[in-house]
């Protein structure tokens, strides 16, 4: 997805690899775009509080919620 794409408050779902010990596991969970910034975009999965770069947006952010 494109960051110009991107609506704060609304839901994404984030698709990424996670490496967990010796293995590369695929994991999905619903994110929400708290802001934009000039490198990216601060996202939040619960208490969590993230940031992606545009290429990680472009990567791993596939869809919004409906």
């Amino acid at each position: 997805m494109d960051k110009e794409k991107l609506v704060i408050g609304k839901t994404y779902l984030h698709h990424r690899k996670v490496d967990i010990g010796d293995r590369e596991l695929e994991g999905e969970r619903w994110v929400k775009c708290v802001e934009i910034t000039k490198t990216g975009a601060l996202f939040q999965h619960e208490f969590e509080v993230f940031e992606l770069t545009n290429e990680k947006i472009q990567e791993e952010i596939i869809r919004a919620f409906p």
